[in-house]
């Protein structure tokens, strides 16, 4: 797997895939998934702060900051894709003051103490096994801890019968702002806005 584009572009990442339990990001899925990003940014990262809520190996966090994100965030629970994620920042000579790498539980609220700034720009890229119930709770905890900035973007992807809904009585809401298809993988795009907030 290689950067897409940007300063890195081209630069070999390591990966580790968990048979049944991860969704390997082809190429293609993540160059729409940035396509998508960057038209609700006017065509610019430079001004987001990205939150990689389940990083694995870092592909897609690393491919924001390669194309101007001002930080990165990244959080993974397990430790042997975390080691991948330490690599490949180390081969891209990423500083620490562009990405924040976490290993732990993002949902422990105790964590998000941790992390330097609200983030503008969340991607969600869960294991397969994880609904999207349990992605609605990690929402509803982000709302209650200030985790994300005002009208953040939430990019995330997921399989067709597992869209997010938004409960009457959550802490934050969503909007739909796009939505693309490559086979059984959906990647949706929402501005979030966490009721706390207003």
């Amino acid at each position: 797997m290689r950067i897409l584009a940007g300063k890195w572009k081209a630069k070999e990442l390591t990966t580790h895939e968990g048979r049944g339990t991860t969704r390997p990001t082809t190429s293609r899925i993540r160059e729409s998934m940035m396509s998508m990003c960057a038209h609700q940014c006017n065509l610019s990262f430079s001004a987001c702060s990205v939150l990689d809520a389940f990083a694995g190996s870092g592909a897609l966090g690393f491919e924001l900051l390669s194309r101007g994100a001002a930080h990165l965030t990244a959080v993974e629970k397990n430790r042997t894709s975390f080691a991948c994620l330490l690599a490949n920042a180390r081969n891209l000579h990423a500083t620490s003051q562009e990405a924040q790498l976490i290993c732990g539980d993002i949902f422990a609220p105790a964590l998000y103490t941790r992390f330097a700034q609200p983030a503008n720009l969340i991607v969600l890229d869960p294991p397969y096994a994880m609904s999207a119930a349990e992605i609605s709770k990690l929402l509803a905890q982000f709302a209650d801890c200030g985790v994300c900035a005002p009208s953040a973007l939430i990019m995330y992807e997921h399989s067709r019968n597992e869209p997010l809904v938004c409960a009457d009585n959550t802490p934050y809401s969503l909007e739909l702002l796009s939505e693309k298809s490559h086979g059984q993988t959906y990647m949706s795009l929402y501005r979030y806005t966490s009721h706390a907030q207003q």
